[in-house]
């Protein structure tokens, strides 16, 4: 039987516009030791809601870091106000109210949301998974890496925000899970100019002069990644190798 846990705090309910975004970020919580993996699920100027496996209370003091292309991480702290799961399935979705001590970062958060949360809800709300949204044409070289399959050399031909386009010597099947290292530099001093995505093929393979060419979708996305890649492509755009 399926039993679910809701709790909240009067006064918790977010007037401010509240963008999806769907992406995996990294989280503390005072008291635990260790990095939280959890889903950003949605973000408005004063607050978010975040998935997890990790029981957290009411009132928990937590502190979030969205990642900022090109720039270190806008680091935000706040207390769980609402709390909902399933103890079967053992995830646990937060409703979380920021601190915003002072102007500086109340303008920062609030920038944030309306440049990045906003874009990002755009991308999602309007794209054909195979549609070249933010896309643009590239030459880059990728590995990739399959289980029991080993790892190998391919070209990325097309990088979008939620996908590629891959031209490789053989046929990537839709049941194998990949992971593909991406160069995509870095303006962060310490930080890698390597990401890596977690993709599946998509059907459709062809053969096109000698290679064949194939997309693939990003799964399970961090919001780190998204960024980066976003980043990168708004440069190659900007000078002019935009599609």
């Amino acid at each position: 039987m399926h039993v679910a846990i809701v709790q909240r705090t009067t006064g918790d309910r977010r007037k401010e516009r509240r963008f999806p975004m769907r992406g995996a970020i990294e989280m503390r919580a005072t008291g635990i030791d260790v990095l939280i993996r959890a889903t950003l699920e949605d973000l408005s100027a004063t607050g978010c809601r975040v998935s997890t496996r990790v029981p957290l209370r009411m009132t928990h003091p937590v502190r979030i870091e969205l990642p900022r292309p090109g720039r270190p991480p806008l680091r935000v702290t706040g207390n769980v106000v609402r709390a909902r799961g399933l103890v079967a399935d053992r995830v646990y979705h937060y409703g979380v109210l920021f601190r915003l001590d002072n102007g500086e970062m109340r303008d920062d958060v609030r920038s944030y949301v309306s440049f990045y949360a906003s874009k990002f809800a755009r991308i999602r709300n309007g794209a054909d998974r195979r549609s070249s949204v933010s896309g643009v044409d590239v030459k880059l070289q990728v590995e990739i890496s399959i289980p029991q399959n080993g790892r190998f050399t391919a070209i990325a031909v097309a990088l979008r925000t939620n996908g590629m386009r891959i031209a490789s010597d053989r046929v990537l099947r839709q049941e194998w899970p990949m992971k593909i290292d991406l160069r995509l530099g870095s303006v962060i001093p310490g930080e890698s100019p390597i990401v890596t995505v977690r993709a599946n093929a998509l059907p459709g393979a062809r053969r096109v002069r000698g290679q064949y060419v194939q997309d693939v979708e990003f799964c399970e996305l961090p919001l780190r990644v998204q960024s980066a890649i976003e980043h990168f492509i708004h440069d190659i755009a900007v000078n002019g190798g935009g599609r």
